[in-house]
Formats: structure tokens, sequence, C-alpha cells
């Protein structure tokens, strides 16, 4: 079974811890990505060098504008403790706010 797993939800659970890397990147570079199909949220959002960027409200912005609705990864392979699988439904999606059951 194929379950929604909205932007929204997974926006909330991102984890705020800053990473740091050895490339510098920006929002920019995401949404260039993004933009021309390159790479996909969940490449964005797994990957570490993007991990400073995930408190950021543009880099939020960018990421529920390009979200899909189906599978999302949201962790880097490397991030430590057990890994979960979170199934999520969405309902009553009235006027751009989703009510989380």
């Amino acid at each position: 079974m194929r379950v929604l797993l909205p932007c929204l939800f997974s926006i909330l659970i991102i984890q705020s811890s800053c990473a740091q890397s050895d490339s510098v990147v920006s929002t920019k570079d995401a949404a260039a990505i993004l933009k021309n199909g390159s790479g996909t949220v969940s490449d964005i959002l797994a990957d570490k060098k993007y991990m400073a960027l995930h408190p950021d409200t543009d880099f939020r912005q960018l990421i529920k504008k390009y979200c899909p609705f189906g599978t999302l990864t949201i962790t880097t392979d490397d991030e430590p403790g057990k890994k979960i699988k979170v199934i999520v439904t969405v309902k009553g999606h009235q006027h751009g706010q989703e009510k989380l059951h």
C-alpha cells in the first residue's frame, strides 16, 4: 500500500542539527538541482552536505515547493541511531493547512 507523505509533515520532522560539511552549498544550489531535475527532494534531504541548511526557512520553502507525494527520505545514511520507517496519512486539507492525524 502506498501512503502519501506530504512535505509539510516531512519539513516538521526534519532534524535541525547542523552538521558541518567539506563543501559549502546554498539553497540556490539545491534549487538549481531540483529545478533542472538532476536530483530529487530525497536526494537533497539525504545528502549530508545540505544538513546545515535544514533549519533555514528559505530551504524549507524550497523543499515544500518540490516535495512529491509518496515515499520521501529525510535522513542521511550515516545518521546515528536505529533506522525507522514512518507511515503517515494526512486528512482534512483546507486552504493550504494540513491536519495531521
